[in-house]
């Protein structure tokens, strides 16, 4: 069921409109088997959309890695928990399917070892994260895997948006349509 249609989805904590969710859970849930069995969340808060996005993956039978330092941003009004995120994704029966990763992204790419059909980038604001956080992990990213980036489509968030625009210049990608403050690449 879509994230937007439940109720308890639409009371999480975060900044991912229904729109959005629906989006993300429509992108993970149509994954294939190319080779590539995960998904990565770079940016986890409270978890609202990685339950979206776990909902899709655990149709698709896809298992999701979400990633997150868990010491919070300026934006953050509460700050992130990471018991707040578990509680979160296991009141949706998410456990079994998402796994939450603490420490730094860059890091945890530099020793990652799995092929990923799905990434998506919602942490840190300022330029420079942005591309490192992107360039980490686009080695593991599968041919023909989406890489989605929140806040870079019509936002307040510049930064953000050149930094999505820089990559989309320099990097092999196909995009596709944007949803709400969503832009998405498919990699060639």
């Amino acid at each position: 069921m879509r994230p937007s249609q439940l109720p308890a989805w639409r009371q999480l904590p975060g900044w991912c409109t229904p729109a959005e969710g629906d989006h993300l859970y429509e992108t993970a849930r149509a994954l294939q088997d190319g080779g590539a069995d995960m998904a990565a969340e770079i940016g986890t808060y409270l978890g609202r959309s990685a339950v979206a996005i776990g909902l899709g993956c655990q149709e698709a039978g896809i298992r999701l890695y979400t990633i997150d330092h868990f010491r919070g941003n300026p934006e953050h009004e509460t700050p992130p928990s990471r018991e707040a995120a578990e509680r979160n994704i296991a009141a949706f029966g998410l456990a079994s399917c998402v796994t939450i990763r603490e420490g730094e992204s860059v890091k945890i790419a530099e020793t990652w070892r799995y092929a990923l059909a799905m990434l998506y980038i919602d942490a840190s604001h300022v330029f420079q994260d942005v591309i490192n956080d992107f360039a980490a992990w686009w080695p593991h990213l599968a041919r023909g895997g989406c890489v989605l980036f929140h806040d870079s489509y019509h936002t307040d968030w510049p930064q953000v948006i050149e930094a999505v625009q820089t990559i989309a210049m320099r990097w092999p990608l196909e995009e596709q349509r944007p949803v709400g403050s969503i832009r998405g690449f498919r990699k060639r």
